[in-house]
């Protein structure tokens, strides 16, 4: 069995309060998922098969990276601090499931301005850190140098 390559990413100055969105909106989306899943026997229509199961993907895929994440801007945010540092360590292997990730989030957010969920679609902040967050993410996987958050 081979041994995972661990990279670290760093992105600097990654504003607080948007990151907080970002966790936050994710948090709602698997929420309302898992409410589907338990009421789906007597739900009226199928719950969006497709978006649940792309988000138990980024569940699974993504944990530890998640939760140190959330700990990272937690700890900003109780200080006080506009921005924060985000360094995570992934797989290397996760290179090649970066991209997928931001199309997880286009496609749900589309699904929430459909109706197909109660939850709303992530607001345009939040949508613009990630289309800039998750390509450098990618980008430093493969090799690139740390940039930080543009102002």
């Amino acid at each position: 069995m081979s041994e995972r390559v661990i990279r670290r990413v760093v992105i600097t100055g990654v504003p607080t309060a948007t990151y907080q969105r970002h966790l936050t909106h994710i948090e709602e989306l698997v929420h309302e998922l898992r409410l589907m899943d338990i009421g789906e026997a007597s739900a009226p229509e199928p719950a969006p098969v497709r978006v649940r199961r792309l988000m138990e993907e980024v569940l699974e895929r993504y944990k530890d990276a998640r939760d140190a994440s959330r700990q990272q801007v937690e700890a900003a945010g109780a200080a006080g601090d506009e921005r924060f540092d985000l360094v995570i360590d992934l797989p290397y292997d996760e290179f090649s499931g970066t991209p997928r990730l931001l199309e997880i989030f286009e496609e749900a957010d589309e699904v929430c301005r459909g109706g197909g969920l109660l939850t709303l679609a992530a607001p345009p902040d939040v949508v613009a850190m990630r289309r800039w967050i998750v390509p450098h993410i990618a980008a430093q996987l493969g090799g690139a140098a740390p940039l930080p958050y543009p102002e």
